[in-house]
């Protein structure tokens, strides 16, 4: 990510997420940064999730309001509101919650090991078709406030599919990760 914070907060870019992922892009280089200006006796390894679905911890919300950010793409369809049009899906990666903590832990058994490394967490694409595909599967008690035919066209992929492809081999390769499906973690 190569915009600066003057970009992303540019009016241009006031109305998307710009301003959201530079942050994370520039604090990853402040920190990178301060290793090399200090070199403190700990070591860094950065993790880098997509989009993050799953399970929130039991008895963490009061009301479904509260959800996280990421998954209230998957209440809102189970609460009917994108019956009449789906929303584009934006970001196109996602993982599931348990395994990017099970990143984070593995990492810090490894101690050492993983000093200076960047993972990039992801299970692979998706498109918001899929998720509603899912729900209607396996709670078809919703599926009639679910959208269906032409309403879904805004939620598939672009036409010759996923504009990016992805590689997850670090994670898989240094901390042994095993990601979840798409189904399990909106199930």
């Amino acid at each position: 990510n190569n915009v600066t914070w003057e970009e992303a907060v540019s009016p241009a870019n006031a109305q998307g997420q710009a301003g959201y992922r530079t942050s994370k892009a520039l604090a990853e280089r402040e920190a990178w940064g301060f290793m090399e200006r200090e070199k403190p006796s700990f070591g860094l390894t950065v993790m880098n999730p997509s989009l993050i679905f799953g399970p929130v911890v039991p008895g963490s919300l009061r009301n479904l309001g509260e959800v996280n950010t990421s998954n209230t793409r998957i209440r809102d369809f189970v609460a009917g509101r994108f019956k009449e049009k789906c929303p584009p899906t934006g970001s196109a990666f996602w993982v599931d919650v348990r395994d990017a903590a099970m990143a984070h832990a593995v990492a810090l058994e490894k101690g050492g090991e993983t000093d200076g490394k960047r993972y990039f967490l992801t299970s692979g694409g998706f498109c918001n078709r899929e998720i509603v595909e899912v729900i209607g599967e396996e709670f078809p008690e919703v599926k009639g406030g679910l959208p269906v035919g032409e309403a879904l066209r805004d939620g598939e992929y672009p036409e010759g599919g996923p504009k990016y492809g992805f590689d997850n081999g670090a994670s898989v390769r240094d901390l042994g990760l095993v990601y979840r499906g798409l189904r399990e973690s909106v199930r």
